[in-house]
């Protein structure tokens, strides 16, 4: 009896061991082929791993292609910005240099730029740009239609020319005209004052000149009038001549000798307005005769 009891119990543990083998067979194969799902999955990991690799590589080739454009990019840009650095100073240089006062305004009329030699005309400081060129006092006598005259210009596309006067009596010419860029198109107006002081004062010098010319014209000898006239031009030039003798006609067509001492009138300004003559008769009685002019 023990022994079958005996038999009976290690059967009951066999039946065990074989159970838990069984199901550590059966452990052992779910591990299998789980392990073998991993192992597919590390392959395909793998590969698009390879794949991301070979993406990379040629992402990495043009981005290295771009960035040897982009290099050549930039040291165009680099040349171009010198280049327009050197312009804009040129450009400077050369407005700065030729003294004419110059504004660039928008079609709003705004200010854009200016050169120093326009504040003698108009009161603008740095802080000026952007404000409207209505709203800057001027130095300009008896003239305020700057703006009107910039807004027909912008209308018609007609240049305008204008002289005008300062408040210290200098005369500029003002000038008027589209701002054209290279292709054409208007972006605004520019407006130069350039100084005719002198020649105005040239000028009239000239007209004053003229009319002394005409009113001892027909005083003077056909044969003395070339010499006489450049006579008047040195005394316009407010010139020293000493007294000299020359020749009139009377009214009845004889010709007298004369000695003639000029002067010329100067007003406050310096300019030559008149010349004022005393021309004395020569005669062997020593009688005088004066005229003036």
């Amino acid at each position: 009896m023990e022994n079958d009891a005996r038999i009976l119990e290690l059967k009951r543990e066999l039946q065990v061991k074989e159970e838990h083998l069984k199901a550590s067979n059966e452990e052992l194969e779910t591990s299998n082929e789980e392990l073998k799902s991993s192992n597919e999955e590390m392959q395909s990991i793998n590969e698009e791993l390879q794949s991301t690799n070979e993406e990379l590589e040629t992402s990495k080739e043009e981005l290295q292609s771009v960035n040897e454009e982009l290099a050549t990019v930039n040291t165009e840009l680099q040349n171009k910005v010198t280049d327009l650095s050197q312009a804009i100073n040129d450009m400077n240089n050369l407005l700065g240099g030729t003294g004419i006062g110059t504004i660039f305004v928008d079609h709003q009329l705004r200010i854009l730029r200016f050169t120093p030699a326009v504040t003698q005309v108009i009161n603008l400081i740095p802080t000026d740009v952007g404000r409207p060129v209505g709203h800057i006092v001027s130095n300009l006598l008896g003239y305020a239609r700057l703006v009107e005259d910039i807004k027909e210009v912008l209308d018609s596309l007609i240049p305008k020319d204008i002289e005008v006067q300062t408040r210290e009596s200098s005369w500029y010419l003002l000038r008027i005209r589209p701002y054209r860029t290279l292709e054409n198109v208007i972006k605004g107006a520019v407006i130069t004052f350039t100084d005719i002081t002198e020649m105005k004062r040239a000028r009239d010098i000239l007209k004053e000149s003229e009319a002394l010319t005409m009113n001892i014209s027909n005083l003077i000898p056909a044969n003395r009038k070339e010499g006489e006239l450049a006579t008047l031009k040195k005394l316009s030039r407010a010139e020293f001549l000493e007294p000299y003798r020359t020749q009139r006609l009377t009214k009845d067509g004889r010709i007298m000798e004369v000695w003639l001492t000029a002067t010329s009138l100067v007003n406050e300004a310096g300019e030559v307005y008149a010349i004022a003559t005393t021309e004395r008769e020569i005669k062997p009685e020593n009688t005088t005769k004066e005229d003036h002019d």
